[in-house]
């Protein structure tokens, strides 16, 4: 009775190297009521996808042997296994990885380190999908998989084009935090600023200051590149301010104090 409930939940694929996380992950979809079948690295998720035929399949994408661009586009050649949704779930998530990732047949994204319920919502969602698929099949498949397909596609240029405008209005959020170019010619007369966001968003940002006629400037790098460091440089924003505020300020009067 188990394997039967377990199976209609959907089979699921996880690809990872690493074995806590390969761990973790499949204990969060089976406690969740997913089948799930495990492979270490591209070349053994293949293999295992081709004897269970999978509804979806999570994976990483810095894997030896085969990373996950490879597999991605194994899956995409083989005709077996070319209508499975494949989820990336990675570390590297700048907007070329993003990019790269689509081009190649990814059907969504998931940065590391991953939100439980955000991973739930896209294996369902994907899970839908393919139910979808299968029930249209059933009433006409030679009639509606192309149409299919293109709804599909539809779906996947849709979401793709949420996400670059939600980093757009990002963008707007993060460039509040920047000096305008009037506090800095008042500031710093002569200056000039090179700023080159890797990605729409950054993890870089400069920072001034006027404290007593003090000039503070800070120019900071937060680990990482688009929208995780972008959200770490906002944090590294708000305590810089919070620590000029509540030391510094007093540090300068004093210093003035004894001049």
């Amino acid at each position: 009775m188990l394997d039967l409930i377990l199976s209609n939940m959907g089979k699921i694929l996880v690809i990872e190297d690493e074995k806590n996380i390969r761990d973790t992950l499949a204990e969060i979809l089976v406690l969740n009521g997913y089948n799930v079948e495990c492979a270490f690295n591209g070349i053994n998720g293949i293999t295992k996808a081709i004897e269970m035929k999978p509804d979806l399949v999570l994976c990483d994408v810095m894997m030896p042997e085969l990373d996950g661009w490879q597999t991605v586009e194994a899956f995409r050649l083989n005709p077996e296994l070319y209508y499975i949704p494949f989820v990336f779930i990675s570390a590297l998530s700048t907007m070329q990885d993003f990019r790269k990732g689509m081009n190649l047949g990814a059907d969504d994204y998931l940065a590391k380190p991953f939100d439980i319920k955000e991973l739930l919502q896209i294996v369902a969602y994907q899970l839908d999908k393919v139910e979808i698929r299968k029930r249209t099949n059933n009433i006409d498949k030679n009639k509606n998989t192309k149409k299919a397909l293109n709804d599909f596609k539809e779906k996947v240029k849709g979401k793709a084009k949420d996400f670059f405008d939600s980093l757009e209005r990002a963008k707007m959020v993060q460039k509040v935090i920047l000096p305008s170019d009037v506090e800095m010619i008042r500031l710093f007369p002569e200056h000039f600023i090179f700023y080159l966001p890797k990605d729409t968003v950054s993890g870089d940002f400069y920072w001034i200051r006027n404290v007593d006629e003090i000039k503070l400037v800070a120019v900071a790098d937060c680990t990482g590149h688009g929208i995780p460091a972008a959200l770490i440089s906002m944090i590294c924003y708000n305590l810089l301010n919070t620590t000029v505020d509540q030391y510094v300020k007093k540090s300068c009067r004093n210093i003035r104090k004894s001049e």
